[in-house]
């Protein structure tokens, strides 16, 4: 538990090592850490669910770093009228964030959040990355890989997550999507 503003939190990370190192699973729980990013941001429904997916998967990657001092900046800027989704984490699990736009609330679709079209998306060009995708279904996560990018991870939704959603990856043949879990 943290305190931070008079706030306390019960947020954290479980980290899982199985087959002695080859496979790692990480459990979150990042509720009062997005709500915290709600209030003191004044983010809209839809807003409040695109930092707070991009503050909890900043929170995994940071938990992954080595060092101490080491930081993860995690930056989403896929076009769309929320703009640049920007969130900074390090080893300790601590992370922050922002959204350039926190009132943008587009049309639900259907009684789902339409993040996707808040976000728009994600392109990777050039890029060397490692870790996974972990996507909340009941939004889309529409993924491309090209210029000869590579991402070394999985890309997976959260089982338990309320409704559907799909993520689509699209790699041209100068990209590779290297499969680790």
């Amino acid at each position: 538990m943290t305190e931070q503003g008079g706030v306390s939190y019960m947020d954290g990370i479980l980290r899982i090592s199985l087959m002695g190192g080859q496979a790692r699973a990480f459990l979150v729980e990042s509720t009062h850490t997005v709500e915290h990013a709600r209030r003191v941001h004044h983010l809209s429904h839809t807003a409040t669910a695109a930092l707070g997916r991009t503050l909890t998967a900043t929170a995994v990657l940071g938990a992954m770093l080595k060092g101490e001092n080491e930081s993860v900046t995690c930056r989403i800027d896929g076009g769309g009228p929320l703009g640049l989704v920007l969130a900074v984490g390090d080893s300790s699990g601590n992370v922050k964030g922002l959204v350039a736009h926190p009132e943008v609330d587009p049309p639900r679709n259907g009684e789902k959040l339409n993040v996707g079209a808040a976000v728009g998306r994600f392109t990777a060009i050039d890029q060397a990355m490692s870790g996974d995708v972990r996507w909340s279904t009941g939004s889309g996560l529409e993924f491309y890989l090209s210029g000869g990018s590579v991402l070394s991870g999985a890309v997976y939704a959260r089982e338990d997550a309320v409704g559907g959603g799909y993520c689509s990856l699209y790699i041209d043949e100068s990209s590779r999507w290297i499969v680790t879990a």
